[in-house]
């Protein structure tokens, strides 16, 4: 998010970037503070063993496999957490467009990541040019709702976070933002 905004805003979202800098270096600290020295072991031990257990590339192969074996309107919804496809805990691939190739289908998940890539493209651009000819809006809201998709965009990638509900309001909230602003 944070290069995209440069490259998008360049000198208009350094404000932005000061914040996101600062926010950076104390967590390192804090991380180096609690989970490098020792002092909190379980805590330490708890995130050694979520790292080396992510199952999220079976999880992407089952998605693959979904496609492979219903390639035009794939799997269904939610048949990624049903059986035979290898029902496990983790009910999601971690991943927005596995999990829509494997239950919607290959053509679905084309044109959903085109409107997608176009829809974000063609709001910045217009951000952009709003920003350089002074619109009436401030350049902090359009630095932080363009950061805000671009983060959202990436963390659907490695989450599955667009199947949880307080993050599902939050999508419509932004998404309705930036469509009213478009």
């Amino acid at each position: 998010a944070a290069v995209g905004v440069v490259i998008l805003f360049r000198s208009r979202a350094k404000g932005w970037i000061l914040v996101q800098g600062l926010g950076l270096v104390l967590g390192l600290g804090l991380y180096y503070l609690l989970f490098s020295t020792n002092s909190v072991p379980p805590v330490a031990d708890r995130l050694t063993d979520v790292s080396q257990n992510s199952q999220r590339l079976q999880y992407w192969q089952t998605c693959l496999e979904m496609a492979w074996a219903h390639p035009l309107l794939g799997a269904g919804p939610m048949h990624f957490a049903w059986p035979p496809y290898h029902y496990a805990t983790g009910a999601s691939p971690h991943n927005a467009i596995m999990q829509w190739l494997g239950e919607w289908g290959i053509p679905s998940t084309i044109i959903m990541c085109s409107l997608i890539a176009w829809g974000i493209w063609s709001w910045m651009l217009q951000e952009r040019n709003i920003s350089e000819h002074g619109g009436e809006t401030s350049s902090s809201v359009q630095v932080s709702l363009a950061a805000a998709v671009l983060a959202g965009a990436a963390h659907s990638m490695v989450s599955g976070i667009i199947l949880a509900p307080l993050s599902q309001v939050l999508l419509a909230l932004l998404a309705g933002w930036v469509w009213g602003r478009y």
